[in-house]
């Protein structure tokens, strides 16, 4: 009203910090293999790059965030708790599940930005061969289609990776996690022990970042 004192609206600045892990893996090669540069493209490209990759991706999704190790956003997901749905849906199906699921972030931050799913690639095939029941045979056209198109509505991504355990799944708004790269990829050769008298050099790869 005019003269009156105007609404205050608190809210609470938390401040956080993430460290910067560093992720390392390296090969042992002679040589003679080093010398070979079609040899060398492949070990570096098809195979460091790939287990780095490989390391870089389980810390991001299970990494405990002690030590050395990247937070992942597995480790701090909230578990699925149904609510009012618990119980409650007709003949409920995995599609149902992920659909409650999303209400369950919707809840909690009120809008969801980039919406995605994460299910182990046996359980998507699943969904394309589910049947109505025992005795009829019918596709079920809902989860086929989930299935067929890797999204839930046309809204949200299916992301199939064996990072996920089968029979489980996550859903999240990938909007709140980032994977920051402090230095990129680094790739060296150098000695190691007694590599200068047995001909020996390691290759080594590394990346740091933080999530």
């Amino acid at each position: 009203g005019e003269g009156l004192v105007k609404n205050q609206i608190d809210f609470d600045l938390v401040v956080a910090s993430e460290d910067i892990v560093k992720t390392t893996a390296y090969i042992r090669a002679t040589t003679e293999m080093i010398g070979d540069t079609e040899w060398m493209y492949g070990a570096i490209t098809g195979n460091l790059q790939d287990k780095l990759s490989q390391a870089v991706e389980s810390g991001a999704y299970t990494g405990a965030g002690t030590t050395n190790t990247l937070h992942g956003i597995r480790t701090t997901a909230t578990a699925f708790a149904a609510g009012t749905f618990a119980a409650s849906v007709d003949n409920a199906n995995e599609v149902d599940v992920l659909e409650v699921a999303f209400n369950q972030i919707k809840i909690a931050n009120q809008t969801i930005e980039r919406g995605v799913i994460f299910m182990y690639p046996s359980d998507v095939t699943a969904l394309k061969l589910a049947k109505v029941s025992s005795t009829d045979k019918r596709y079920v056209d809902r989860l086929m289609q989930v299935g067929a198109t890797l999204m839930l509505d046309g809204t949200y991504p299916i992301v199939e990776s064996t990072l996920i355990s089968a029979g489980e799944y996550l859903v999240a708004d990938m909007s709140k996690a980032n994977l920051y790269e402090k230095d990129g990829v680094r790739i060296e050769v150098g000695l190691d022990g007694n590599d200068f008298t047995e001909n020996f050099r390691n290759i080594l790869i590394e990346w740091r970042g933080a999530v």
